[in-house]
C-alpha cells in the first residue's frame, strides 16, 4: 500500500501559495490513501467561508479521494471540519496504522499549548476583540500560539527539539514509529531504534511524506526524494 502524508497546509493563510502542485499530489493515482496531519484549514488566519470559497478545488478533491483526516490545532471544530468534509474520516486525536505506526498532529505536545483553560479562556477573548470590539488580534495569536512564528528567532530550534522529544517519549514504548506535523520542520530521525517523520509544512519547506513498502521517504517540491544523510 502507499500512502501520501500531508500536514500544515493552512488554507487560508497568505503564505500558501501551492494550490496546483498540492492538487497534482491529491489527484496522484498510485497512492491507496492519503492522510492528513492537521492544519489543513487555518481559521486562525481567515474565516471558514472565505477560505472554503477560495479553496474549493482543493476541498472537492480532497472530499472525492480515499482520506483520513485529523484535526491541528488551527482548525475550526471538529463538526465545521465534518461538515466542509462530508465524505472522509476525520479524527480528533490520533490515528493508528496497525501496531507499528501513529499518527498524531503533534500540538499536544508544545508546552505553550498544553494548558486547556488558558487555551480556551485565551480564545473567549480573542472571539469577543476581534467581533465585537473589532481589532484583528490574529498576528497576536501567531506569535502566542505557532511554534512556525518563531523560526527566525534564536531559541527555535530548541523549541522544536523539545516538542519532538515529548513525542518520541510518549509513543517509543509501544509503537515504532510517529509520523507528525506541527513544528513545520520536516525530518526523519531515528532514536532508539524508533522513528521520528515529520512532513514539515506547506509554508515554508513544502514537504510531504510518502510510505511505501514499509519506508517513509521525504520530498520537496523544490528537491524531489530528501538524501537522508542531510538531515
Amino acid at each position: 500500500m502507499k500512502t501520501l502524508f500531508l500536514s500544515d497546509i493552512h488554507l487560508g493563510s497568505p503564505l500558501f501559495k501551492d494550490k496546483e502542485f498540492i492538487l497534482s499530489l491529491l489527484n496522484d493515482i498510485s497512492f491507496d490513501i492519503i492522510i492528513l496531519l492537521g492544519d489543513i484549514i487555518d481559521s486562525w488566519e481567515d474565516d471558514v467561508d472565505s477560505i472554503i470559497k477560495n479553496n474549493v478545488d482543493i476541498i472537492n478533491t480532497i472530499n472525492k479521494k480515499n482520506v483520513l483526516y485529523l484535526m491541528g490545532n488551527h482548525e475550526p471544530n471538529i463538526n465545521i471540519v465534518k461538515k466542509i468534509f462530508p465524505n472522509i474520516d476525520v479524527y480528533k486525536d490520533n490515528i493508528y496504522l496497525g501496531m507499528n505506526v501513529v499518527c498524531t498532529h503533534g500540538h499536544q505536545f508544545d508546552n505553550r499549548l498544553r494548558s486547556t483553560i488558558i487555551s480556551k479562556l485565551t480564545f473567549y477573548m480573542y472571539w469577543i476583540i476581534e467581533r465585537i470590539v473589532k481589532i484583528d488580534i490574529r498576528p497576536y495569536f501567531r506569535e502566542l500560539f505557532s511554534i512556525a512564528f518563531h523560526r527566525d528567532k534564536d531559541y527555535y530550534e530548541d523549541l522544536v527539539l523539545d516538542v519532538e522529544k515529548r513525542a518520541v517519549r510518549k509513543f517509543k514504548n509501544d509503537y515504532k514509529s510517529v509520523i507528525m506535523g506541527h513544528t513545520h520542520i520536516p525530518k526523519i530521525a531515528t532514536v532508539d531504534n524508533f522513528l521520528y517523520v515529520n512532513c514539515g509544512d506547506w509554508s515554508h519547506s513544502n514537504s510531504y511524506v510518502i510510505l511505501n513498502n514499509d519506508i517513509f521517504q521525504l520530498y520537496t517540491k523544490k528537491d524531489g526524494l530528501v538524501d537522508m544523510d542531510k538531515l
